[in-house]
């Protein structure tokens, strides 16, 4: 889905393998969400719209039996390009079954590339 960013921050932190990652927070209508951040991340600010998946997951509860309710996403990228797609020509046969045509297909010899 599209947002807009209400507000955003950064923090380095470590896993509990001792790896470092950054953890990018976005605020989208009052609450804070939790993401991975990267290069793309640092250059979002307030205002920006993004492409993102937000939903909320509940934690474990705490000694008094209360559940805290986080919010995460993952940013949505786009390709840069789509591929175009082309469409092989198919001729049907006297049952109405296409049967595509190797020699139409760019690339392809008939009489040497194919194992039939």
């Amino acid at each position: 889905m599209q947002i807009v960013i209400h507000g955003i921050n950064h923090q380095e932190k470590t896993s509990k393998d001792g790896k470092p990652y950054l953890r990018c927070g976005i605020k989208y209508r009052g609450k804070w969400y939790s993401g991975f951040g990267d290069d793309e991340t640092q250059q979002w600010e307030v205002g920006n719209m993004v492409e993102v998946d937000l939903w909320e997951e509940e934690g474990k509860p705490d000694e008094n039996g209360d559940v805290k309710v986080y919010g995460n996403f993952v940013k949505l990228t786009q390709p840069k390009s789509r591929p175009t797609a082309t469409r092989t020509p198919r001729h049907p046969d006297e049952n109405g079954d296409e049967k595509v045509d190797a020699s139409t297909i760019p690339g392809i010899n008939p009489e040497t590339d194919l194992p039939f």
